[in-house]
C-alpha cells in the first residue's frame, strides 16, 4: 500500500523525526529523499503516481491544463473550462478523459490479479478528473485522518489476495498553504494524521496480516513559504507586455500550468518583447526547446503538444494571472525547481514494524 500525505517534503520529514510514525518508518523501515517530478505540482505528481508516466506523457502541467485538440483551458481537478479572464469557468464539451494521454495502471493491476482501491476524502472522488485517473480501481471515500486510517485497516484485513492500495491525506498541504510550515497548526496536523495511523496499524492491525503488508509513505513535493499578501507576489497582469502578448485560447489569455511552473503561449513575432519584460522583472524565463532538450517534464507527446512557448518561475515571488489570484494571501507554495519543492521522502517499511 502507498500513503501519500501531500506537501510533507523531505526537509520536514527529517525535522520531525520524533513522530512515531516518521521515527518507526526512518528507523525500523528504509527511507530516502527522492526528486519530485517537475512540475512539483499536486495534481501533476498525483496523476503521475495513478499512471507512472512523467508529466510530459499524461500531459497534466498543473492546476490547468491546455488541450489543443479542444483550443480549451480547464482546471485540472474539477475539469472545469475557462471561460473568461474574470476566472469563470463552465463545464468543457469534450470527454474528460481527453484531460490525460496516459491510462491508469489500476486496470493493467486488476488483470494481473491485483485488487486496487483508492481511499481519499469524499469531495475528491466520484469526480470527472477521479473517474479518468482511478479508472478500474474502487474508490473509498472518508471523511478525517482517523476514518482513513480505520477504512485502511479494514481493506487490509478483509484482504483475500493480493492488493494495492493507495491512501490519499491532504491535510498537511492546506494547513502549510495557509499558516507555513513552521506553525503550530501544521505540527498539531501532523500529530493528528499520524496518531490514527500509528493506532490502526501499530496497534489493532493483526499480526498475519502485518506481516504480509509492504507499507510506502511518500509525498507529492515538498513547501517553501513566501510572504503572503501582494507584496509577496509578481501580477503578471500587470506587465503590459506580457499579458497582451498572450496567444487566446478560445477568448482568454494563453496561461496555464503550475503555481511556481506557468506555461505562456506567445505568438513568435513578439516572443522577445515577452522574454525581456520578465527577465526585467527577474523571472526565469526557458523556451521550450529547452524544456525539450532538457526533458524537464520527461519524454512524452504531450510537451510538443501541450507545452506552453515559454515556461516561467520566479525564485523569491508567487506568480498571479487570471487562475492564480486564491495563491495571494498564501504563505506555503511549491510548483517550482528548488529543493524546498522538489525533495520528498520515500520510506518503505513491513507492516510487522510498525508494532514494534
Amino acid at each position: 500500500m502507498v500513503i501519500l500525505l501531500d506537501g510533507l517534503g523531505w526537509k520536514r520529514w527529517q525535522r520531525d523525526s520524533d513522530d512515531p510514525v516518521v521515527s518507526s518508518v526512518s528507523e525500523q523501515g528504509v527511507v530516502t529523499p527522492l526528486t519530485s517530478i517537475v512540475p512539483s505540482a499536486t495534481v501533476s505528481a498525483i496523476t503521475t503516481i495513478h499512471t507512472a508516466r512523467p508529466a510530459g506523457t499524461h500531459g497534466v502541467f498543473g492546476r490547468s491544463s491546455y488541450i489543443p485538440p479542444h483550443n480549451s483551458i480547464v482546471h485540472s481537478f474539477s475539469f472545469s473550462e475557462h471561460t473568461n479572464t474574470s476566472a469563470s469557468s463552465s463545464t468543457p464539451s469534450f470527454p474528460p478523459r481527453d484531460l490525460i494521454t496516459a491510462d491508469p495502471i489500476y486496470p493493467r493491476l486488476e488483470q494481473a490479479g491485483v485488487r486496487t482501491q483508492i481511499i481519499q476524502p469524499a469531495p475528491t472522488l466520484g469526480t470527472n478528473y477521479a473517474n479518468v485517473a482511478f479508472r478500474g480501481a474502487t474508490q473509498m471515500p472518508v471523511e478525517g485522518p482517523a476514518e482513513t486510517a480505520a477504512k485502511l485497516r479494514e481493506v487490509l484485513e478483509s484482504a483475500t489476495a493480493q492488493t494495492y492500495t493507495y491512501v490519499y491525506l491532504p491535510q498537511i498541504d492546506t494547513v502549510t498553504h495557509d499558516q507555513g510550515q513552521d506553525s503550530e497548526a501544521y505540527h498539531r496536523t501532523l500529530a493528528d494524521i499520524t496518531r490514527p495511523f500509528k493506532r490502526e496499524l501499530g496497534e489493532k492491525l493483526d499480526a498475519e496480516t502485518a506481516a504480509d503488508t509492504l507499507v510506502f509513505v511518500t509525498a507529492d513535493h515538498g513547501m517553501i513559504d513566501m510572504e503572503p499578501g501582494p507584496p509577496g507576489c509578481l501580477d503578471l497582469r500587470d506587465i503590459e507586455a506580457v499579458y497582451d502578448n498572450l496567444r487566446r485560447v478560445n477568448g482568454v489569455p494563453g496561461i496555464y500550468g503550475a503555481q511556481q511552473m506557468t506555461h505562456l503561449l506567445v505568438d513568435p513575432e513578439t516572443q522577445d518583447t515577452v522574454i525581456t519584460a520578465l527577465e526585467r522583472e527577474n523571472v526565469d524565463v526557458y523556451l521550450r526547446k529547452t524544456i525539450e532538450d532538457g526533458r524537464f517534464f520527461g519524454g512524452g507527446s504531450a510537451v510538443e503538444q501541450r507545452c506552453g512557448d515559454l515556461v516561467i518561475t520566479h525564485r523569491d515571488h508567487k506568480l498571479i494571472h487570471d487562475w492564480a489570484e486564491s495563491v495571494i494571501p498564501t504563505i506555503g507554495q511549491h510548483g517550482g525547481l528548488r529543493p524546498g519543492e522538489m525533495l520528498i521522502p520515500f520510506g518503505v517499511i513491513r507492516g510487522s514494524k510498525l508494532k514494534t
